[in-house]
């Protein structure tokens, strides 16, 4: 929750006083997709019989465990002005959110997972490394309040804008992929994906997203969209008996917007 709070507090720091760039008088459509960097916040609930050690030791394991995976979302959004300085965003996006598992230095006879079977490879030519892709595809609703800045460049083709919102969400799939490393299975397969991840995943979650958008204008009616934030969903992913994760992304958010309506020329705008 204290990046929560940072996150907040940043995007509150750089609101405006004033804007010069105007939103578009009848708003717009934007189309938009792009990649993610997915992470998670692990917390031991209590510790396995079948480890020795303590909580909070068996907390930093698996950090140590656990790593960044890639993603990608897509998403439809409507932004609808509500003067030349502010606007609300309101649409639907596909997110992935996740994390990645690693075990290293597998054995004979390890258990891979349950849906893949044991270790049956008998060479050892380097390490036996599996890495778990544990994914969330998210049905969202985004909603952000967008404004605009100070900056703008002078040929008035870029322009800057704070956002700063939350997303409902559904969860519409949760499964594991399973990227074998150095070794494969009796059926020659690198990768599985696997419905029975083992964690009880939460079927809705609410997400605070926060972040800035580069708008620059092709002509007058299509812009291009380059928008960096990161959305972190305020209760855990999913869980189980020992364990539970809260999931956070950060990515860039790149696509195309249409402006709808007559659109002013730029003699007629004022600063």
């Amino acid at each position: 929750m204290k990046i929560t709070a940072r996150v907040i507090a940043f995007i509150c720091c750089l609101l405006p006083r004033k804007a010069l760039a105007q939103m578009p008088p009848f708003g717009s459509i934007e189309i938009s997709s792009g990649p993610v960097f997915n992470n998670h916040f692990p917390k031991a609930e209590r510790m396995p019989s079948w480890i020795e050690g303590s909580l909070p030791a068996y907390s930093d394991s698996l950090r140590k465990a656990d790593g960044m995976r890639m993603g990608l979302n897509f998403g439809l959004h409507y932004l609808k002005t509500i003067n030349k300085n502010k606007a609300i965003r309101i649409g639907v996006q596909l997110s992935d959110y996740g994390f990645r598992r690693m075990r290293n230095s597998l054995g004979f006879g390890d258990s891979i997972h349950p849906e893949v079977g044991l270790v049956a490879d008998f060479s050892q030519t380097g390490p036996r490394d599996v890495y778990y892709d544990v994914r969330y595809q998210m049905l969202e609703v985004p909603f952000s309040w967008v404004w605009n800045t100070d900056f703008r460049d002078r040929k008035r083709e870029i322009q800057l804008h704070i956002t700063g919102g939350f997303a409902p969400s559904y969860l519409f799939r949760h499964e594991t992929i399973v990227r074998l490393r150095g070794f494969t299975t009796r059926d020659g397969i690198f990768n599985y994906r696997v419905s029975n991840t083992g964690y009880n995943a939460r079927a809705f979650n609410l997400a605070l997203i926060g972040g800035m958008r580069l708008d620059y204008a092709m002509d007058r009616r299509i812009h291009l969209l380059a928008s960096p934030n990161i959305r972190i969903p305020l209760l855990a992913a999913s869980s189980r008996p020992f364990e539970r994760h809260r999931p956070w992304q950060f990515g860039i958010e790149t696509g195309v917007i249409v402006r709808l309506g007559a659109i002013p020329s730029q003699g007629t705008q004022r600063n």
